[in-house]
């Protein structure tokens, strides 16, 4: 079979009328690369429109479609029928942007013509996807990991069936840089999300790193000048060049991607190839074998302080707060789509981290609501821990650390407690399910009011009951082995 290859440059903090910046825009022409991919600040020094065709269309409108600059056909290049250059928001293109209503406009929206909502965006070439991030404060959907720009992310990373997923950022979640270094609030959970790579630029320097699961690479030796590193090198870097200008070349396939930094004398500074490895298919499951919810409301996730039985909204703990006092926390999903008798394989709570923790293991007890008909939660003291349990329980130990801010954590497995409960006369597809965790240790969770897209997310596989499928006696149920599960079955009816 031909090999399907994917060509492309990408270049940073490039966009002046220099010399160097010339220079480095020869090299990447001379690739003749399928398209340009950009870390940011295209345009010094404020992003004015009359600079953006000295800055960017001198060296690069022939990659650019529709070109909307005035500048003639010389030198340029033959013109492109589809646009092959995407550029990422830097800081200093934001100096002419205004944002109303989470609605932008400016001279770098206003000269590229960009998918998505153009300040951030995915394309897709070969066997690579790309997600192109806006790491600036301004972005009106935020840059943390908890941001809507985020959840966008992590939402269409689970549908990538690209081979490689690379993540484009202005500003470095992690450099040695001494000007600008490292950016906490894009220290997002790539590697969890599906990402392979993460190119930023803002620092005038190359770096490669490697941390995580994850090689970050810091690119912004495009041609606007040169930086320092500081003295100590942040963990995991594994190279550093600042000795010249140049851009990188990435060349991917179904089996390899390969990463070089090249100097504008051709000469390849750096290269580093990462390679494919086979990934499990996840069972097809048919849409009525399958529950994926959140919860739905900020009224669906409350909490009750144990000492005083009064009732609150999280805030971030899950069963702690940072003053030591504990609390049983209540979360309920409605409109829980299985049908009665139904057997459950599988069940599970996902948690989005709050907050990073290094604290000592946490224990948690997590226990269902025993009713077929889960009521909704209110305010009343002690409501929460008023409610009748489950005679199952599971144990949830926490022992590693919470590195990063949004990152999945799951409960053990839960089918022995949801199987209790859908197991019950008067059970109906389409009711609530509530579960209660108490216990101890310093955790901190997300919760609907915090940002509803990462709120408490539950997860049930189950096979649809057969046709003749009838009560019977009580019994017990099959429990994997490691899991905890404690209290034996033995008043509640079960399905055939």
């Amino acid at each position: 079979p031909v090999r399907e290859l994917t060509r492309f440059a990408v270049i940073g903090d490039y966009g002046v009328s220099e010399p160097d910046a010339k220079r480095v825009a020869d090299l990447v022409k001379s690739w003749q690369p399928d398209f340009i991919v950009t870390t940011g600040d295209n345009n010094y020094e404020k992003g004015l429109a009359e600079d953006m065709d000295p800055h960017i269309g001198a060296y690069y409108r022939s990659y650019i479609a529709p070109y909307l600059g005035s500048l003639d056909g010389q030198n340029s290049g033959e013109a492109t029928q589809s646009n092959r250059f995407f550029p990422s928001l830097g800081n200093h293109d934001w100096e002419s942007m205004t944002c109303r209503d989470g609605l932008c406009a400016g001279p770098y929206l206003d000269y590229f013509t960009l998918p998505g909502n153009e300040r951030y965006y995915s394309l897709e070439r070969g066997r690579v996807r790309i997600f192109v991030l806006d790491s600036d404060p301004h972005e009106p959907d935020g840059i943390t990991p908890l941001s809507n720009q985020a959840m966008w992310l992590r939402d269409a990373l689970v549908n990538s069936t690209a081979t490689w997923n690379l993540a484009i950022t202005h500003h470095a979640p992690f450099s040695s840089g001494s000007r600008h270094g490292s950016h906490k609030e894009m220290q997002w959970p790539y590697a969890q999300w599906g990402i392979d790579a993460v190119l930023s630029g803002h620092d005038h320097i190359y770096e490669r790193l490697e941390l995580g699961g994850v090689t970050y690479f810091v690119n912004g030796l495009g041609g606007k000048s040169r930086h320092p590193f500081r003295l100590d090198l942040f963990k995991g870097s594994q190279f550093t060049y600042n000795s010249d200008y140049g851009a990188m070349l990435v060349e991917a396939d179904e089996a390899q991607i390969t990463f070089q930094f090249v100097n504008p004398d051709n000469e390849v500074v750096d290269s580093t190839t990462l390679y494919a490895t086979a990934t499990p298919t996840p069972p097809v499951l048919a849409d009525d074998q399958l529950v994926d919810i959140r919860i739905p409301s900020a009224a669906d996730h409350l909490l009750e302080q144990a000492a005083t039985g009064v009732i609150s909204y999280p805030l971030g703990e899950l069963v702690t707060d940072a003053n030591m006092r504990t609390y049983i926390a209540g979360g309920r999903f409605p409109n829980v789509q299985i049908p009665p008798c139904a057997t459950i394989l599988s069940a599970s709570i996902e948690f989005a981290a709050a907050e990073t923790s290094d604290k000592l293991p946490a224990l948690i007890s997590i226990y269902g609501e025993s009713s077929a008909h889960v009521a909704p939660f209110d305010m009343t003291p002690y409501s929460l821990s008023h409610r009748a349990k489950t005679s199952h329980n599971v144990q949830w130990h926490i022992g590693a650390q919470w590195e990063t801010v949004g990152e999945s954590h799951w409960t053990p497995d839960l089918t022995p407690i949801v199987q209790e409960i859908v197991s019950q006369p008067g059970w109906v597809s389409g009711n609530a399910l509530a579960f209660f965790f108490s216990g101890g240790g310093d955790r901190s969770v997300v919760a609907y009011n915090m940002q509803p897209l990462a709120a408490p997310r539950l997860v049930i596989h189950f096979e649809p009951p057969a046709a003749d499928s009838a009560p019977a006696p009580a019994g017990t149920i099959p429990i994997l082995s490691n899991h905890q599960v404690y209290l034996p079955i033995t008043a509640v009816q079960y399905c055939n």
